[in-house]
Formats: C-alpha cells, sequence, structure tokens
C-alpha cells in the first residue's frame, strides 16, 4: 500500500508501488533483538513482509554483495 503523499506523478512512485510495507513493529522488534543480544554483533538483518526477520551473518552479506 502506497501512501497517498505518493501521486503517481511522484519521482518515487514508480519504485513504492512495488515495494511491500512492513509494519513498524516488526523493524522494532528486530532492531532491539540485534541491540539487546551480542551474539549478532556484526550480523545483518533483512525484514520483510513475507518472512519475517532473518538475521544473516556478515559473511553471507559479503558473498551476497561481492557476486553482484
Amino acid at each position: 500500500m502506497i501512501s497517498d503523499s505518493l501521486k503517481e506523478g511522484h519521482p518515487l512512485y514508480k519504485v513504492m508501488k512495488h515495494m511491500k510495507l512492513v509494519p513498524i513493529e516488526l523493524v522494532i522488534d528486530a532492531m532491539l533483538l540485534l541491540i539487546q543480544d551480542d551474539k549478532f554483533a556484526g550480523d545483518i538483518v533483512r525484514i520483510t513482509p513475507e518472512y519475517g526477520v532473518t538475521v544473516m551473518g556478515a559473511s553471507k552479506l559479503w558473498v551476497a554483495v561481492s557476486a553482484a
């Protein structure tokens, strides 16, 4: 769902109309988990509506970035 402030002529409209939004509560919970638990130091979190919160190690991110 796109915000009402993003009308069809807005530069971000083409990008945002394909994105799915996640509840802010899910984002806050993920950030608190990463901040409070030291075992996630240096890890990356992916938050999606389909899969929820996924914590990926920094080494997996490096592989994804270097493959691109």
